[in-house]
C-alpha cells in the first residue's frame, strides 16, 4: 500500500508539473520553449513569460492576456467581453476613477494615457502597459493594473457601465464607416458557418439593455488565473526581480472550485456536417448600391489545428503560406484584364477572427449570374493539384518565405516580435523553441519543389465543406442554390487542365542603349550647412536637395524621393479641373512606355517598389511624384521617374478601367467613412480654401468631368517643364555614390519651360466673419446613426517662428487629453475623439482644430462642454499635470529613435522647408525646447489663437434630428 501511495503521489506530481508547462491551446513542454524567455506558472494557474532583449527601447512591454472572448459569450452576452475590456478602464481597486483620469500618477512614472490600451476579440482579450525601462515605479504600477484586472478588482457599477454604453456602441459606428450593415452582414454569414460565430442582430438594442450581473457573470467565469499569463518584453537587467515581483502580486489570487470548461469550436467546427449560408445583403448609407456577390468557400484544416503544438504545425503553415502566394499570384493573373469584374484570393484563416484553421477563397463578382468567377478559382485550385507548380514560381514564392523567416537581428531584438510570438504561445499554443526562425529557415532551405507539389497533391481541395455567400437583394434566389453551387464547382474541378505557364515578365525597364545614350551634364553643388542639407543645381533646372540620414522606424532600410513643381491644376481653366487632378491616377492605370500597369507590376513583384507606393500627383497648388526603394533598386526607381515624365499614356482602356476601380472604392471606401470626407469638402468650400484638391462624393462626381485626352495633355505640360521641379531625396545613403545616377536619370530630363503654366499664389482669403457655425444635412443617401462636429480656430500664419509653432503643436495635444476627459471623466459616448494644433502651410493658416462623433442627443452638450474647455484654457493656465502629460509623448517623438527621425516626418519637415521656407531646426533643440515649456506659456498661446473671431464650427446631422 506505501508503495502504491508513493506511485500515486508520484503520478500526480507529474501531472502538476505537466500542468505547469502546458497552455490552453496544446501540449508545450517547456524544454521545447525558447531558453532565453524566464517561464513559469504559479499554483493558482497563472502564467508568467519574462523576455529580455539586448537592442535599446525605450519601453517595457508589460502585457496581459486572457484566453477568452467573444466565443465565450453565453446567449445573453452579445459583445460583452469587447465591453468587459472598456471597463478595465474604469474604477478598479486600486484606480478609482479609472487608470486614464489618473494624472498625477502618471507624471510621476513618466508615461501617458497612449502607454496602456487594450483588444479583444474572439479567443483573447489582452492589456497593454509600456513602462520607461529603469523605473520600477511604472512597472510597478503597470503590475498592479493588470492585479485589479485578475483578482476580481474591477468595480463595474452601474454609473461606469452606463456611461460606457455609448461610448461603446460609437466605438462600433465609428469603426464601421458609412456602412454599419456591411459588418452585420460579415457577422451574420459568420455565426452561419461557425460555431461559436456571434451575429450583430440586435446589438445596439442588446448594449442599451443588458443587466450589470450578465457582465459580472462573464467575469467571474473567465477573468481566472488558469486562463490568464502576463508577460514583459524589454531591456530587463534582472529578470528574477520581476518574477519575484509577479509572483508576489499574482499568486494571491484564487484559483476557482469547478471552473467552467471552455467549449472546443474548432473541434466542433470539423466535426459537424458540411456548411451552406446565404445572407442577403442590406445596405443603410451608401451612395452607390454594392450590386457584387461575395463568395467564401472553406477547406477544412484540423490537422494544422492539431499539429501546432510541434514545429511540424507551424512548418505546416509555411507551406500553406507558399501556396497562398502562388495562387493569388495566379488568380492575379486570371484577372489582370482592364475592365475586370471579378477578385479573387485565398488565405489562411488561423487567428483570423476566431475562424477555425481552414484554407478561406475569397470570390468578389460584380453582376455575375453565370458563376465564371466562381469556376475560374476552382479551375485554378484544380490546376495546381493536378500539375503542381513550376521552378520560376516556386522559387520566387521561396524567397519571400525565407525572407519572412530571416532571424536579423532588427528582427530577433524587436520587442514586438517577442510579444507575438509569446502571445501565440499562450493562446494557440504554438510552440517556441529556440532559434525557431533558424530552424525553419534551415528545414526551407532544402525543402524541394517536388516536396511542396507532393503536399498539394495530399491536400483535400476538390470540394470546400462549408459556403457562404453574401448576395444583392432582388438577385433570383436559384442562382446561388447549395445544389447549383456544389455541382458547378464539380464540373469545374473535373475539367481537364493544362499544366501552368507563367507570364512573361520585363526584363528591364530601359535598355542599356537607351540609358547609354543619356547625355551626362556638369552640375553644380552647395551646401546648407546649417540644415545638413546638400544642395544640387542640374543643368536642366532641377534642383536636387540631398539629405543623408540613420532614419527609425517603417522605411529606414528605403530612399524616398519626393519631387514637386508649385504649379497645380489652379492654374489650368476651371473646367479642366478634374481632368487635370485625376490624369496622374488614369496615366499610371495605362501604364508608361511600353509597358502597361499589369506588366509593371509583374516587374515591381519581386522589387522593393511597391505599385501603390509609386504615387504621381497633380493637386491645387502643386504637382509632382512620390516614390521610395530599397537602395539596391534606386536605379529602377530613377527609370520609373524618368518613364512618368517622359513617356505617359492615357489608353482608353485604362481610363475606363480606372472609372470602374474609382466606382468600386466608392462603395467600400478604404477609410471606411466617405461622409468625413464630405463634411472636409464642404467646409473648404465654406471657407473658400482652395490649398487641397477635392475628395469624396465630390471627387467621385468630377469623373463625369474627366476628359482624358486633357488630362493627358495637362499633365505632359506640367511634367515636361523640368525647370519647375525640385527633388527631395532622403534616407541612408552617401551623396557620390547616388549623384551621377541622379545627373543620368534626372539630368537627362528635357523640358519646354515657354509652354509652363504659371504658379498660383498661396494667398489667404478673407475668411467668413467668426464665430462662425454652420450645420450640413447628410445626403439622402446616408443613415448615419451618429453627428459629426468639427471646430477650427484659423489664422493667418505671421511669423515662421519654430518655437511658435511648438506651443501650437503642444496646444492641440492639450486640447486632445481635454476631449478624452468628457469620455473617461464624465462619460459622454465619444469613442475616438481628436484634435491637432498645426500650421497648415499651404493654407498660410496656423490651425487649431477639434472633432469627434455623437449620438445627436449629445450633440447640444458636447458642443456646450466643448466651448467650456477652450474658455478654460485661455483663462488660467493648466495644471503642471496636464502639461506633462500632453508633452509626455511629444518629447520621446524627438528622440534618436523616435518617430521624428522617420523617413515620412523627416520628408515632410524637409519638404516644408524647401517649399514654404519653414525653419529646419534640429531634432535635439526642439526636444530641449518642448522640455522647458510652462503652463504659462501654453495660456498666452491659447489666448493668442483660440479667440471667438477664429473659431469656425461645424457640424453633419440627419435631417430628421
Amino acid at each position: 500500500m506505501k508503495i502504491r501511495n508513493q506511485i500515486i503521489f508520484l503520478l500526480l506530481f507529474l501531472l502538476c508539473s505537466m500542468q505547469s508547462i502546458f497552455g490552453q491551446g496544446g501540449s508545450i513542454e517547456s524544454d521545447k520553449l525558447d531558453k532565453s524567455i524566464r517561464y513559469g506558472q504559479l499554483k493558482n494557474g497563472l502564467t508568467y513569460y519574462i523576455k529580455p532583449i539586448t537592442k535599446p527601447h525605450p519601453k517595457l512591454q508589460l502585457r496581459l492576456y486572457v484566453k477568452a472572448g467573444s466565443n465565450n459569450h453565453d446567449a445573453d452576452q452579445q459583445g460583452l467581453a469587447h465591453f468587459l475590456e472598456h471597463m478595465a478602464f474604469k474604477a478598479s481597486e486600486h484606480f478609482p476613477q479609472g487608470i486614464h483620469n489618473d494624472f498625477g500618477r502618471l507624471n510621476e512614472i513618466n508615461t501617458s494615457q497612449f502607454d496602456f490600451n487594450g483588444h479583444s476579440g474572439a479567443r483573447l482579450t489582452e492589456y497593454t502597459f509600456k513602462a520607461p525601462i529603469n523605473n520600477n515605479l511604472a512597472f510597478n504600477t503597470g503590475l498592479l493594473w493588470f492585479e485589479d484586472i485578475a483578482n476580481g478588482r474591477l468595480k463595474l457599477n452601474e454609473e461606469d457601465i452606463n456611461k460606457e454604453r455609448g461610448v461603446y456602441m460609437q466605438e462600433y459606428i465609428v469603426r464601421g464607416g458609412d456602412d454599419f450593415q456591411k459588418n452585420l452582414n460579415k457577422s451574420q454569414l459568420r455565426s452561419e458557418l461557425f460555431p461559436g460565430g456571434e451575429s450583430l442582430d440586435g446589438f445596439f438594442d442588446h448594449i442599451k439593455t443588458f443587466q450589470r450581473e450578465v457582465l459580472k457573470r462573464f467575469y467571474k467565469d473567465w477573468y481566472r488565473p488558469d486562463l490568464m499569463a502576463v508577460s514583459v518584453v524589454g531591456n530587463i537587467e534582472n529578470p528574477d526581480s520581476l518574477i519575484a515581483e509577479i509572483k508576489k502580486r499574482f499568486s494571491k489570487i484564487n484559483p476557482v472550485n469547478n471552473p467552467r470548461k471552455i467549449k472546443n469550436f474548432d473541434s466542433l467546427f470539423y466535426e459537424q456536417p458540411p456548411n451552406f449560408a446565404v445572407i442577403n445583403r442590406k445596405s443603410d448609407s451608401i451612395t452607390i448600391s454594392d450590386s457584387s456577390t461575395v463568395f467564401r468557400l472553406y477547406y477544412r484544416d484540423a490537422k494544422t489545428s492539431k499539429d501546432l503544438h510541434a514545429l511540424s504545425g507551424i512548418k505546416r503553415l509555411v507551406k500553406w503560406s507558399i501556396l497562398h502566394e502562388i495562387l493569388n499570384r495566379r488568380f492575379r493573373e486570371k484577372t489582370n484584364i482592364y475592365n475586370n469584374q471579378s477578385e479573387i484570393r485565398i488565405s489562411h484563416t488561423y487567428k483570423s477572427g476566431g475562424i477555425p484553421p481552414a484554407l478561406e477563397v475569397h470570390i468578389k463578382t460584380s453582376k455575375d449570374k453565370n458563376l465564371k468567377a466562381l469556376i475560374k478559382a476552382i479551375c485554378s485550385i484544380k490546376q495546381i493539384q493536378e500539375h503542381g507548380v513550376n521552378k520560376n514560381e516556386y522559387q520566387e514564392a521561396l524567397k519571400q518565405q525565407l525572407s519572412n523567416l530571416s532571424s536579423n537581428d532588427d528582427k530577433v531584438e524587436a520587442p514586438s516580435y517577442w510579444l507575438n510570438e509569446i502571445k501565440d504561445h499562450f493562446i494557440y499554443g504554438e510552440v517556441l523553441p529556440e532559434n525557431k526562425l533558424d530552424a525553419l529557415e534551415s528545414w526551407l532551405t532544402t525543402y524541394t519543389m517536388e516536396d511542396f507539389n507532393e503536399f498539394i497533391n495530399e491536400s483535400n481541395l476538390e470540394m470546400p465543406e462549408d459556403i457562404g455567400l453574401i448576395v444583392p437583394s432582388g438577385l433570383p434566389t436559384d442562382i446561388f442554390s447549395e445544389k447549383r453551387l456544389r455541382s458547378t464547382i464539380i464540373d469545374a474541378f473535373n475539367k481537364t487542365t493544362d499544366p501552368y505557364v507563367s507570364p512573361e515578365v520585363p526584363e528591364t525597364l530601359m535598355n542599356a542603349s537607351e540609358v547609354s545614350s543619356f547625355p551626362v551634364r556638369e552640375y553644380s553643388q552647395s551646401d546648407r550647412k546649417l540644415s545638413g542639407i546638400t544642395e544640387v543645381q542640374l543643368r536642366n533646372g532641377i534642383k536636387l536637395i540631398l539629405k543623408p540620414f540613420k532614419p527609425s522606424g517603417a522605411g529606414k532600410d528605403k530612399i524616398f524621393i519626393h519631387g514637386f513643381s508649385s504649379v497645380g491644376a489652379l492654374s489650368f481653366p476651371k473646367e479642366d479641373y478634374f481632368s487635370a487632378t485625376n490624369a496622374p491616377e488614369f496615366i499610371k492605370n495605362s501604364g508608361v512606355g511600353g509597358f502597361n500597369k499589369f506588366d509593371l507590376q509583374r516587374f515591381l513583384s519581386d522589387k522593393s517598389i511597391f505599385w501603390l507606393g509609386i504615387y504621381p500627383y497633380i493637386h491645387n497648388l502643386e504637382s509632382g511624384i512620390r516614390i521610395d526603394a530599397n537602395s539596391e533598386d534606386f536605379e529602377i526607381m530613377l527609370q520609373l521617374i524618368h518613364l512618368f515624365y517622359t513617356e505617359t499614356k492615357a489608353t482608353e482602356e485604362g481610363f475606363q478601367d480606372w472609372k470602374l476601380n474609382e466606382e468600386r472604392l466608392y462603395e467600400n471606401p478604404k477609410s471606411g467613412d466617405i461622409s468625413f470626407a464630405d463634411l472636409n469638402t464642404k467646409i473648404k468650400n465654406e471657407l473658400t480654401d482652395r490649398s487641397d484638391v477635392l475628395r469624396g462624393t465630390a471627387r467621385f462626381l468630377g469623373m463625369n468631368k474627366t476628359e482624358r485626352k486633357r488630362g493627358l495633355e495637362i499633365y505632359r505640360k506640367l511634367f515636361n517643364n523640368t525647370e519647375d521641379f525640385t527633388f527631395l531625396i532622403t534616407g541612408d545613403f552617401k551623396i557620390l555614390e547616388i549623384l551621377p545616377e541622379l545627373n543620368k536619370y534626372l539630368g537627362s530630363l528635357s523640358g519646354n519651360k515657354k509652354s509652363s503654366p504659371q504658379p498660383t499664389e498661396i494667398i489667404s482669403k478673407s475668411l467668413p466673419e467668426g464665430p462662425f457655425y454652420k450645420e450640413f444635412i447628410y445626403p439622402g443617401t446616408y443613415n448615419k446613426k451618429n453627428s459629426k462636429y468639427l471646430s477650427l480656430f484659423l489664422e493667418p500664419i505671421k511669423n515662421e517662428n519654430w518655437k511658435e509653432k511648438l506651443r501650437v503643436e503642444v496646444l492641440g495635444a492639450i486640447l486632445k487629453i481635454k476631449l478624452y476627459e468628457l469620455r473617461f471623466v464624465k462619460g459622454y459616448a465619444m469613442y475616438a475623439p481628436t484634435a491637432l494644433g498645426e500650421f497648415n502651410y499651404a493654407a498660410g493658416q496656423v490651425k487649431i482644430a477639434g472633432r469627434f462623433d455623437v449620438p445627436a442627443k449629445e450633440l447640444d452638450q458636447l458642443r456646450n462642454e466643448y466651448h467650456i474647455i477652450i474658455t478654460g484654457l485661455k483663462s488660467a493656465p493648466i495644471s503642471e499635470d496636464l502639461l506633462s502629460q500632453s508633452l509626455n509623448r511629444k518629447i520621446q517623438e524627438f528622440e534618436s529613435n523616435g518617430f521624428k527621425n522617420s523617413q515620412v516626418l523627416t520628408q515632410r519637415k524637409l519638404y516644408n522647408h524647401i517649399r514654404f521656407n519653414s525653419p529646419w531646426v534640429d531634432n535635439k533643440e526642439m526636444q530641449n525646447y518642448l522640455k522647458k515649456l510652462t503652463p504659462e506659456d501654453i495660456l498666452k498661446t491659447a489666448k493668442k489663437y483660440l479667440k471667438k473671431e477664429n473659431l469656425y464650427e461645424f457640424v453633419f446631422k440627419n435631417e430628421k434630428e
